[in-house]
Order: C-alpha cells, then sequence, then structure tokens
C-alpha cells in the first residue's frame, strides 16, 4: 500500500511539474504534443475541465501552475 502511495504522489507531482508546459501547448492549439495520458489525468486531478469542447484550465489548476512556476525561479 505504502508503495502504491508513493507511486502515485510521483506521478502526481509529475503531472504538476509538466503543467505549465502543458497549458502552453493548449493556449497554442497543440493538444497532440502533451504526453499521452496528461490531459486525462489533469482533469481527473480537476486540475483541467472541459468546457464548450475546450480544455480550460480550473482555479485548482492555476494555482498548482503558478506553485511550480515559483518554485522555477
Amino acid at each position: 500500500m505504502l508503495d502504491e502511495d508513493a507511486s502515485l504522489m510521483a506521478r502526481r507531482d509529475a503531472l504538476a511539474l509538466a503543467l505549465p508546459a502543458a497549458i502552453n501547448m493548449l493556449w497554442k492549439c497543440r493538444a497532440a504534443e502533451v504526453p499521452a495520458g496528461h490531459l486525462d489525468d489533469y482533469v481527473a486531478l480537476g486540475w483541467m475541465r472541459w468546457a464548450a469542447g475546450r480544455l480550460i484550465i480550473t482555479p485548482q489548476g492555476a494555482a498548482v501552475r503558478d506553485t511550480v512556476i515559483a518554485r522555477e525561479q
């Protein structure tokens, strides 16, 4: 169970680190360049949601993105 929890936390951390780049790709209409499975995971985590046929970042996703960007500076 601990290994599974650690694996899920590692996946969530990896997704968080990749989120700013994924958002940039979506803004540039290049969703095909986002690694397979990431968009579904972002929706499942509540970081993105579908609206009118488009993926948009949620307030929670924006907070994760801002945290990642702040850590990189």
